[in-house]
């Protein structure tokens, strides 16, 4: 009989909010290959206590997640008790899988993460992978620089979501040698492999086809024309330029709203927005059947989570031309590209939205290689 290929997918897991979701639906999606032995290795505290950030989803319900799945949880990870970082290795160690992937979401846990890669590189014949949800932090320090240099150095293959994270990782390691593919295959000796992916959607969102659009946009004031931001507020998103772009639209037009549905990401406190919480699953929808299209006005960027949310439901895209966007959305074709620091030029993409929609046909034919399924099947392809 064929033995399995066992994968541990190490990061937040189900019951985080943010990478909880993306962690848990890569689980899922390695587990519905027939040949796979899944474990979700999760932290149980993903940050130092220091920080003012509660990071549990207590509103979803985050239990039925991994309902109908073989996947193995396990939370074990403190950022802030380093038992739990040996223990950790010790589980990866005993679990003895063929790989592990770890996500890679914020420099600071590089400590635990670096502690727990280099344990295992040296003890094990795992495969190191990291999936790169960045490599140069949007707000960089030089302490970031040490933290993910300290981590990625000890990996055997990286996932990037765009070609500019690849180059990013590139000027990190300017001593290594890197081979880039898009298909999974892993190179050969001492050269390290750069697989370029993209941000998969996330299928755990769906549109509710009894869902009252009007009664919904009723409620919350909204004119016939919706621009929606969504997700954490952080600087690099640019919600300060979109809500300056939108200023000037109104001054020109009388049927459009920007609706925001933020949190803050490092504070428990709610700030400024629409609708500043964090958004059960089960409301998620709501956000983005009420919208016509999703402002993406990034400082700085690599693959969005939003983003992708938003094609789930057929959502167009208005973007700068930052980081991964030229590459997922053809101008005037499932969105339109402003250029960066240029308000100007954000408000004029969002007439330009206006006078000329995007046909949501147009969403459905971009998006239908980003599959979870896809994006597994080529981590798992370099399995010997």
């Amino acid at each position: 009989m064929k033995s399995k290929k066992k994968v541990v997918v190490f990061g937040s897991g189900p019951k985080f909010i943010g990478f909880g979701l993306y962690n848990t639906s890569l689980a899922k999606a390695l587990d519905k290959f027939p040949d796979t032995e899944v474990y979700l290795v999760s932290w149980s505290h993903p940050y130092p206590a220091i920080i003012p950030r509660d990071s549990v989803d207590h509103s979803s319900k985050t239990e039925e997640l991994l309902e109908g799945t073989n996947v193995n949880l396990k939370y074990v990870t403190n950022f802030n008790n380093p038992l739990t970082w040996y223990k950790t290795y010790k589980l990866i160690k005993k679990i003895n899988p063929d790989v592990a992937v770890f996500q890679w979401a914020i420099s600071v846990q590089g400590i635990p993460i670096g502690y727990i890669v280099n344990k295992l590189k040296k003890k094990t014949n795992t495969e190191i992978v990291f999936d790169l949800h960045f490599v140069k932090q949007k707000e960089e320090s030089l302490l970031d620089k040490l933290l993910t240099k300290r981590a990625l150095k000890n990996a055997d293959s990286y996932i990037t979501h765009d070609y500019k994270t690849a180059e990013e990782l590139k000027e990190v390691f300017p001593e290594y040698k890197f081979e880039l593919n898009e298909n999974g295959e892993r190179a050969k000796g001492d050269t390290k492999t750069i697989i370029k992916l993209f941000h998969p959607l996330y299928d755990t969102f769906k549109p509710d086809p009894s869902f009252d659009i009007e009664k919904f946009k009723k409620e919350l004031n909204l004119r016939k024309h919706v621009f929606l931001f969504f997700g954490f507020i952080r600087k690099y998103k640019g919600l300060h330029d979109a809500i300056r772009a939108f200023a000037k639209v109104v001054q020109k037009r009388d049927d459009a709203s920007l609706l925001i549905v933020g949190q803050s990401f490092w504070n428990k406190q709610n700030t400024t927005g629409r609708i500043a919480k964090f958004v059960p699953n089960d409301d998620v929808h709501k956000y983005f059947q009420g919208s016509d299209c999703i402002v993406l006005y990034y400082l700085k960027a690599t693959a969005s989570g939003p983003e992708h949310i938003a094609y789930n439901f057929n959502v167009p895209a208005l973007a700068t031309k930052v980081g991964h966007f030229p590459e997922t959305i053809r101008h005037g074709y499932n969105g339109y590209l402003a250029d960066p620091n240029d308000v100007d030029s954000m408000a004029q993409q969002m007439i330009n939205f206006i006078e000329k929609p995007i046909p949501p046909e147009h969403v459905t034919e971009i998006c239908k290689e980003l599959s979870w399924e896809n994006y597994a099947g080529r981590i798992l392809k370099g399995i010997q």
